[in-house]
């Protein structure tokens, strides 16, 4: 059995990703979940104005130690900075 887990970033028009930004950042914290206990997968499709990343971990609770973990570093801070500073939204549906 797994996790499925779906997180959905929107951004308005005329706004840059993160990634084109900040592109060194960018990659260091998407690079997290690689090392994070029972991670299989994420999955990342780009369209219009939204970037959804579907995350395949083994179980719900080492999902959640990976958003623990998400939250406290420094790349991803600097990302969060950015996109609340430039309207971007983040959903997330588990």
């Amino acid at each position: 059995m797994s996790y499925t887990a779906t997180e959905t970033k929107t951004k308005p028009e005329g706004v840059n990703w993160f990634g084109k930004v900040e592109p060194e950042v960018a990659l260091r914290a998407d690079a997290i979940p690689n090392s994070m206990t029972g991670f299989v997968s994420v999955n990342k499709v780009k369209s219009g104005n939204s970037v959804v990343r579907t995350y395949v971990f083994d179980t719900k609770a080492n999902f959640a130690s990976y958003l623990s973990a998400r939250a406290s570093n420094p790349d991803e801070a600097a990302r969060s900075a950015y996109n609340t500073a430039n309207g971007i939204t983040t959903t997330l549906s588990q």
